[in-house]
């Protein structure tokens, strides 16, 4: 059997026999002219059964638009990535290139607390950019993430439609 024949099989069984629940619960009830335990979970039972049914068939879609502007700030988000992922290793190759200069220094010319200070500075600077390091694999994951989502609403909107509510 094809799925949307088995989930409208499944719909409607849950409509009848929930409602068929509800009846004869009411009708037990009504005869005896009080209301058990046995009555509520009939009524409880119904109940789930109605709201399971209709629960489960409804479909929301989105407009194809949405995703066309998905992707493009996707698209964007990756761009700044990669800008950014320039922007490091630049300034990865000019720390490179100033501890190389520091410890190619003269200490004799340079007070002793000078070059310390240059070496603080390129330490903080590598710390930072560790830092940076972790945004942008945390970014890369996002973009990840929202690409698969992405496919999934993509072919979720081409599917079939279904009853929409």
């Amino acid at each position: 059997m094809e799925l949307e024949t088995t989930k409208t099989l499944v719909f409607v069984l849950g409509i009848i026999l929930g409602s068929l629940t509800i009846l004869v619960a009411l009708v037990i009830s009504f005869f005896n002219k009080k209301i058990s335990t046995s009555v509520i979970g009939a009524l409880v039972i119904g109940t789930v059964l109605l709201g399971l049914s209709v629960w489960t068939s409804i479909r929301i879609e989105l407009p194809g638009g949405i995703v066309v502007d998905l992707e493009k700030k996707l698209k964007e988000m990756e761009k700044i990535v990669v800008s950014i992922k320039t922007e490091r290793d630049a300034l990865l190759n000019q720390v490179q290139r100033m501890e190389t200069t520091v410890n190619q220094i003269d200490t004799t010319a340079v007070k002793p607390g000078q070059i310390q200070n240059l070496r603080n500075s390129l330490t903080d600077i590598k710390s930072r950019n560790s830092s940076i390091e972790k945004y942008l694999l945390n970014l890369d994951s996002i973009n990840k993430t929202t690409k698969t989502e992405l496919e999934k609403l993509k072919k979720s909107t081409k599917s079939k439609p279904g009853r929409q509510q």
